[in-house]
């Protein structure tokens, strides 16, 4: 569903009862923004419009605002994204991507972009695991879709032992996207974030949330193709899993029922690239991201 930016002003009788000094314009409105992703971000993003919480009185300038703040966001297929945050009707505010938009797309819709996490689809097997001395991608790809049915094909050690990959299920009951993949095939079960962290088995995750539970040494990264997923490896891109999450909004941003003031987008900008946003980069969901 695509969310359509909504800015009303508000009576002041019903949100707020400060008064501006004598020597200041007072506005008192209700200000949203609306940020898009795709699937495989949802469980990372869903909550970061929330940063700027539902009340908000600032004063930028020689103007003091009273805010509410009504945010929101929405799930939706990559390909439509930039159309609907730029151009001459788009309508969202920002998007979420997992890989960098090309400039062609940028110049023709008007945008921009900013890297705003980085972080990485991993495997994670027990520490005694033989998968632990690592997998090539080809081989990654062969648990996942189903073609690799003993993990004796990837380890001789571990030779016997039917493949299973246990895969997050999304909110809306998918499989979570990684690894670039949509689809799986029959070797992958379902499981949750935290049996994720169980120790028994193989399971796909995001380093952001298993990295401090890989600290402990009961479990491993995978590596692949001979590099060991960390936050070195990830920052530089050698682990081929690795992407960074952008940030794509307008550079010139439209005015308007459909639109944000300069105000609005200042002050969103502040939550997003200050502190309220690095915490939640930090902390929301248990995922602790890295930061550029």
């Amino acid at each position: 569903m695509l969310v359509q930016i909504t800015v009303a002003a508000a009576s002041a009788g019903l949100l707020f009862t400060s008064v501006a000094p004598a020597d200041a314009k007072t506005v008192r409105e209700y200000w949203q923004v609306s940020v898009q992703m795709p699937a495989e971000l949802w469980e990372d993003g869903a909550n970061i419009t929330q940063i700027t919480g539902e009340t908000d009185v600032f004063t930028l300038g020689s103007t003091r605002y009273l805010i509410r703040w009504t945010n929101a966001t929405s799930s939706t297929v990559r390909k439509y994204m930039p159309k609907m945050q730029g151009g001459k009707w788009g309508s969202v505010t920002a998007g979420l991507y997992p890989k960098p938009l090309s400039r062609k797309t940028l110049k023709r819709w008007g945008l921009r972009q900013r890297p705003l996490w980085l972080d990485a689809d991993i495997l994670v097997a027990a520490a005694d695991s033989p998968l632990c001395a690592g997998m090539s991608s080809a081989q990654v790809q062969g648990v996942l879709d189903g073609s690799i049915r003993d993990w004796g094909a990837v380890h001789p050690e571990a030779a016997g032992g039917s493949v299973t990959v246990s895969v997050v299920r999304d909110y809306s009951g998918d499989y979570r996207p990684q690894f670039g993949r949509q689809k799986y095939g029959s070797t992958v079960q379902p499981t949750t974030d935290g049996q994720t962290l169980s120790g028994t088995g193989v399971s796909a995750q995001k380093f952001s949330y298993a990295h401090r539970a890989l600290s402990s040494g009961t479990l491993c990264a995978v590596p692949v193709d001979g590099v060991t997923p960390s936050e070195q490896s990830i920052r530089d891109r050698s682990y081929p899993y690795a992407y960074t999450v952008y940030y794509v909004d307008r550079v010139k941003p439209r005015r308007g029922k459909t639109g944000i003031s300069k105000a609005q987008r200042i002050r969103w900008e502040q939550f997003l690239f200050g502190d309220r946003g690095r915490e939640y980069l930090l902390t929301q969901g248990g995922r602790q991201r890295l930061l550029p």
